[in-house]
């Protein structure tokens, strides 16, 4: 509740900045008469500050600048809002033009930019500051020493947006062992929690899993039947990253969950069939200019096939070949042989290759497979059969993102960058299993926002 009034609240001061860099726009171009005559501009040009006051607040939720996570004090958020202002003024353009009716001045929209930048950027750098500054802090002790726990601890102290103040591990005891055990100097034992708790205010005990003979299982109960919340370290990642750690989880975890209602449920299964269906038609439909625009562009740059086809995995690990517009040289694996991906600097993609992966378009073709129902719109990365047999055998549970059908996008392809490795297919697997056990329409919703500033924005994967 406290982050959806935060959000709401950064919502509605971008509307009051918007708002008076109208005004304060239409005020410079026209003097004051613009803003008390019958004629003021809020009667003479409705269309056009409906269209000012409501475009920018979407483009900026698709670059994610309503995220909680979000630090306008730092130059890398900045550099985001400004590409973001951009992105809203051109789109604002773009309205203008194909609703003339509704247009605002051209030295109106120029004054108001000059007010609307400057305003935005010190609103939202002040309110950073503030967060920042008033965020309230968790003390959190972490049961164990282990790597689990070693986890835990980098992961916390990289990330002091969440609120979350280690201050230090509890040892369960000195028969603890763990090859990751050495790397982390405890404040205490599991016997030392409730006068910790009291002495520093602890409000959050963090545990990486107990045995039933496990000595640190009574005083962390006490801790919480006192008022401590207390987490397993597989549910702060979930909260937290909206990400299952695999390396953490084993088959009584996966036993006792709630969720994986993709799974169990046939109609949500049906629905996202007929949604499938229906969508692809539609933007088969809609993009097929592009398409054969394309088509034309491949043909004349690189010849024939103008398709790819290459082999992937489906549901249950059934083969079907994938279709995308071709962006490499002819026979290109002929010499290297399965790779794991190519990058920018990779001399088989051709130019024109390089745009129509870093625009999508080569993509494009997939629609077909979800029309005919080998892969869905949202679902894991459908993955070369040449690399699942290896993964199997380095990534545990890796068998589970067969349940369900391969995505043109996914929750893992809009939260973690492109995959080139092992270690990269372990994050994306922890990415996978958080959606098939949260699969629901709000989430498939979102993964389709996510990928649309992913495309707009050139990030994910």
């Amino acid at each position: 509740m406290r982050t959806r009034a935060f959000q709401l609240a950064i919502l509605l001061l971008d509307l009051v900045v918007g708002a008076v860099a109208i005004t304060a726009g239409n005020y410079i171009r026209f003097g004051p008469e613009i803003l008390f005559s019958p004629n003021a501009f809020w009667v003479q040009f409705t269309g056009a500050t409906v269209f000012a006051l409501l475009v920018p607040p979407p483009v900026y939720y698709l670059a994610e600048l309503y995220d909680t996570r979000a630090d306008f004090t730092r130059v890398r958020w900045l550099v985001r809002l400004a590409g973001a202002i951009v992105a809203a003024f051109l789109f604002l353009i773009a309205l203008f033009y194909w609703f003339p009716s509704w247009k605002m001045w051209r030295a109106v929209l120029f004054y108001e930019a000059l007010v609307y930048v400057p305003a935005l950027v010190v609103v939202r750098v002040l309110v950073s500051a503030l967060r920042n500054r008033r965020r309230p802090r968790n003390r959190a002790l972490v049961v164990g020493l282990g790597s689990r726990a070693g986890k835990v601890v980098e992961f916390l102290r990289e990330r002091p947006e969440t609120g979350i103040q280690v201050l230090g591990c509890l040892s369960r005891g000195a028969e603890e062992g763990d090859s990751g055990a050495a790397a982390l100097e405890p404040v205490g034992t599991c016997a030392d929690l409730t006068s910790l708790i009291q002495q520093r205010g602890v409000r959050l005990v963090i545990h990486t899993g107990f045995e039933p003979s496990d000595p640190c299982i009574a005083p962390v109960l006490e801790a919480k039947l006192h008022g401590a919340t207390v987490l397993e370290d597989i549910e702060m990642f979930r909260q937290i990253e909206q990400r299952i750690p695999v390396d953490h989880i084993d088959d009584v975890w996966l036993l006792v969950q709630n969720g994986f209602n993709v799974l169990r449920r046939p109609m949500w299964q049906r629905v996202q069939r007929l949604v499938d269906i229906f969508g692809a038609a539609l933007l088969l439909l809609l993009f097929s200019p592009i398409m054969l625009i394309t088509t034309v562009a491949v043909m004349v740059s690189m010849g024939f096939p103008v398709i790819f086809r290459q082999v992937r995995l489906g549901k249950g690990e059934r083969r079907f070949n994938i279709l995308k517009f071709r962006t490499m040289k002819r026979d290109a694996e002929e010499s290297t042989g399965p790779i794991w991906s190519a990058g920018a600097s990779d001399h088989r993609v051709t130019g024109l290759g390089r745009f129509l992966r870093r625009t999508r378009l080569d993509e494009l073709p997939q629609l077909w497979n979800i029309l005919v129902g080998e892969m869905s719109f949202i679902g894991p990365r459908p993955e070369r059969p040449e690399f699942v047999e290896e993964l199997k055998k380095e990534i545990p549970y890796y068998s589970i993102r067969f349940v369900v059908k391969p995505g043109l996008t996914g929750w893992a392809q809009v939260k973690y960058r492109y995959g080139a490795s092992v270690e990269d297919a372990r994050e994306k697997l922890c990415y996978d299993l958080f959606y098939i056990q949260e699969s629901s329409p709000a989430l498939n919703l979102k993964i389709i926002l996510r990928t649309i500033q992913t495309v707009l924005f050139h990030s994910g994967s």
